[in-house]
Formats: C-alpha cells, sequence, structure tokens
C-alpha cells in the first residue's frame, strides 16, 4: 500500500487514524503490516500522539505517517481518545474513513478486501469481525503484566480456539469477577476492558462525517458501539 502526505486536492483512498501513547514496541509491526498490505490503493495515516515519551512519534514519522502531537482542546485539556478520533477525521481527506489502534495489524488483503465493495461496488460500509489478539501472531510481545499462564496459552493453543471458540472471554469473566469481589459491588460486565475480539469499520467519508464522528466515550465495546 503505498502511504501518501495529503491535502484537499490529493485525496486518498483511505484515511488511517491512530491515537498513540507509548507504543513503541508495537508499531514496527503495525507500519510494517500497514506498508505491506497487497493493494494499489492509497492511504493517508494520521497519527494523533498523546505526548508519548518513547520513540513512537519518530517511528510514525519515519514511516511517512502525518503526526499530531499533544492536541488539546479550546479549554486546554487533553483530547480524549474519542476526541483524538475525531481530531483525526478533521484533519483527513481520504475517500473513506478507518479508525484504528497502536497495537493492530492486518492480513496482507486487508484494506483490499475493505476497500473494494466502496470504492468498486458503491457500498457505504464494511465491517469485520477480529478474533485474534496481537500477541498470538506476534510471539515475542506481551501485555504488560502478563502471567506465564497467560502468555502459554496465547502462544500454544492452535488457532481454531481463536476462530471458533473464544477462549478469552473466560479471562474476561475472570476479570469481572475479581472486580466485583474487590470492590463489593455488582459492575456492568460492559465496564471491564477486554481483548477477545473486535470489530472493524471502513465507512465511506460522507458517512463518517454524517455520523457525527466518536461519541461513546472510549473503552470496552466503544469501537462496536461506533459500527
Amino acid at each position: 500500500m503505498k502511504i501518501i502526505k495529503t491535502n484537499i486536492l490529493l485525496e486518498p483512498d483511505i484515511s488511517i487514524i491512530i491515537p498513540i501513547y507509548n507504543e513503541e514496541k508495537y508499531l514496527p509491526y503495525v507500519i510494517e503490516s500497514i506498508k505491506n498490505q497487497k493493494t494499489d490503493y492509497t492511504a493517508e495515516v494520521i497519527i494523533i500522539d498523546d505526548n508519548s515519551n518513547d520513540n513512537s512519534k519518530k517511528l510514525c514519522e519515519e514511516a511517512g505517517f502525518v503526526v499530531y502531537t499533544n492536541i488539546k482542546d479550546t479549554e486546554g485539556k487533553k483530547l480524549t481518545v474519542s476526541e483524538m478520533r475525531n481530531f483525526g477525521v478533521n484533519k483527513s481527506h481520504g475517500k473513506t474513513i478507518y479508525h484504528m489502534d497502536g497495537d493492530t495489524i492486518f492480513s496482507e488483503n486487508f484494506f483490499e478486501n475493505m476497500l473494494s465493495p466502496i470504492l468498486k461496488r458503491d457500498y457505504d460500509i464494511t465491517l469485520v469481525f477480529k478474533h485474534k489478539p496481537f500477541e498470538v501472531k506476534i510471539k515475542n510481545v506481551l501485555p504488560e503484566k502478563s502471567s506465564k499462564t497467560y502468555a502459554f496459552l496465547l502462544h500454544n493453543l492452535p488457532s481454531i480456539f481463536y476462530l471458533k471458540i473464544p477462549v478469552r472471554f473466560f479471562i474476561w469473566i475472570s476479570n469481572w469477577f475479581k472486580k466485583m469481589i474487590k470492590e463489593k459491588r455488582f459492575i456492568s460486565i460492559f465496564e471491564i476492558p477486554d481483548r477477545v475480539n473486535g470489530s472493524a469499520l471502513l465507512v465511506k467519508r460522507e458517512i463518517a462525517i454524517k455520523s457525527g464522528g466518536w461519541q461513546k466515550p472510549f473503552g470496552s465495546h466503544s469501537d462496536t458501539y461506533y459500527s
């Protein structure tokens, strides 16, 4: 996939918008995943960096991405992740809009398959349900504070467990019960962060603008709500 820096006169096929904060350990894989897409479509990648103190900004700039750093609102407050995503849309020029996190990688034909229905067949939206967590594909990168058991499960369970059986659902449920026991009160399960599954939505630019952008506070299932 060709990465270009655009303006109002140069419209890429897709604007990829990524809020980041200290994503240094993930970004080399993310950048490689985007650049190695097997497609002739063009992309601009817009990074909204929440003042990272590692090499995240440098990695993105070297990749040819457009980077905005430490953006504040009209009252001088830091932007929330949802506001960062909406800021990215306002700065974008693409025919389509795609939001993603700084720890997401793709199969090599992902954007070809997501873009073609919209740009060639005039669909409004394409949606995919993602199953595998990042750490299953990239075995030398693990979440912070991961246990040895957790790492073993990630790296040794056959792919079918992620495709057919929501193994990490049980981790989510376990975290839910632990939090309720700790706080001695009922908590909605949707308040518990999880990395079980996620949705990915690509939309025509005019629909992204018309929808009003990302309205729900960022957190577990906010991407599904946006979808």
